[in-house]
């Protein structure tokens, strides 16, 4: 990468667009772009400096349980030849099961990570980085993994617990970094009237409160905490924004460093190795895109079942101890809302006594 001509976003173009050209670029050819850099040639200076990255995994073919990808962060040094098989990449999966693909969340090694034959992400999908080097002053690759080494002995110890929706990839990692200091701008939800709808929907069709709120929890869970591709965009075009000055806001002391001290940003596209199983595709940015993607018919959807692998209760000790589900049931105000459509429901059906209920993302 060192000496690459510097190739600025174009009009019309967005990271966005990157991540997404030829369906994700499972099968196109690998690409690293310079995107930025401080001044002619910085690039140049990039090996022995420090690097933050940002990794995002594409959507996997032969599950539909995975079309929004995976989302970790990178830390390590640029090496002289480009080689970054060594950096860390710091990559969050639910322990309470056993991973299909072998995977264990951990602190990984970049050549694992990406290449092994048994659990490598480039095995079953496409990836994409965004890449920094930064000038001299270290700080914030050096407080991010500091901060996430913390982060995973809690995570260890089952203090807090992986959930697909509120402590995800994307959230843990994302957490941390505004925790820091680093305010990554905020996306929203996706709607909390669809959230409020599909809530009253699933826990009357399905006669589950739980997957009632699975649902409402999906739909309501702020986006870039939510989707691994909207996490990697945010922080992204953020990262280049602050680089170029640009972030229109007042920083903190950690983007102030974070600002002065960016050297160069490139974004790479890793295509997927070839084999037995299915190419898989881009990474799915909302619920609308999600449900677009995955089969209308639940039932036909592409499922890999898991093992359950429950953290012995014996060992919980401290926050581990006082971890709670929440309550299936929504605020009052909410629950209120839920009865008149529950009702509202129930006269359709009894009035018109429709054949079945509308697929879900009709609804939504």
């Amino acid at each position: 990468m060192p000496g690459s001509n510097s190739s600025p976003l174009t009009n019309g173009e967005t990271l966005k667009s990157l991540v997404q050209f030829e369906s994700g670029g499972a099968k196109s050819s690998y690409q690293a772009r310079l995107l930025w850099e401080r001044k002619p040639g910085a690039s140049r200076q990039a090996p022995g400096k420090a690097v933050l990255g940002l990794m995002l995994n594409g959507a996997q073919s032969d599950d539909d349980e995975a079309h929004g990808g995976h989302f970790g962060v990178i830390t390590g040094r640029f090496e002289e030849d480009g080689n970054y098989s060594r950096w860390l990449v710091n990559n969050f999966y639910n322990l309470d099961s056993y991973s299909e693909k072998g995977i264990i969340a951990a602190i990984t090694p970049m050549d694992k990570y990406l290449m092994d034959l048994n659990n490598g992400q480039s095995y079953y999908r496409p990836s994409y980085m965004l890449i920094a080097t930064f000038i001299n002053d270290e700080t914030a690759v050096a407080l991010y993994q500091s901060a996430i080494n913390r982060v995973f002995n809690h995570f260890y110890r089952h203090d807090f617990e992986y959930d697909h929706s509120r402590n995800n990839c994307s959230g843990v990692s994302i957490d941390t970094f505004r925790t820091l200091g680093w305010h990554v701008p905020l996306r929203g939800v996706e709607s909390y009237l669809k959230a409020g709808a599909a809530y009253a929907y699933i826990a009357t069709s399905e006669s589950s409160l739980e997957k009632g709120r699975k649902i409402y929890d999906y739909l309501s869970t702020e986006l870039t905490r939510l989707n691994p591709a909207v996490a990697f965009d945010a922080m992204s075009n953020d990262l280049l924004a602050l680089a170029q000055g640009n972030a229109g806001r007042k920083l903190s002391k950690l983007e102030q460093s974070m600002s002065k001290n960016i050297q160069a940003i490139w974004f790479i596209r890793i295509p997927q190795i070839p084999s037995s199983r299915a190419f898989g595709k881009a990474p799915v940015y909302s619920f609308a895109e999600y449900m677009k993607q995955a089969p209308t018919d639940h039932n036909q959807w592409k499922i890999i079942p898991v093992e359950p692998r429950p953290f012995p209760n014996k060992m919980r000790d401290g926050l581990a101890l006082q971890q709670s589900k929440p309550f299936p049931v929504l605020l009052p105000i909410e629950l209120l809302g839920l009865v008149l459509v529950l009702i509202l429901l129930w006269f359709i059906r009894h009035k018109f006594k429709p054949k079945k209920l509308p697929a879900i993302h009709h609804l939504l």
